[in-house]
């Protein structure tokens, strides 16, 4: 199976420059959850700013599961 993407550049340059950095941006997701969950698994924080961390993740979750 192929798919072919067209775009008529310039005027769609910025739909093309997602297209062809979809995985360096959901690496970069990655490492932000993984990030925070260091954050909040291995360092001391007041229960508060524990859940914020694990809220925010779940949130972030969410977002790119839509």
């Amino acid at each position: 199976m192929k798919a072919i993407l067209e775009f008529n550049l310039p005027e769609e340059n910025e739909e093309f420059q997602t297209a062809i950095n979809a995985n360096k941006y959901a690496s970069q997701v990655d490492q932000i959850l993984g990030l925070i969950r260091r954050k909040y698994k291995y360092e001391e924080h007041t229960p508060e700013i524990t859940e914020f961390f694990h809220n925010l993740r779940d949130e972030i979750h969410e977002i790119v599961a839509d």
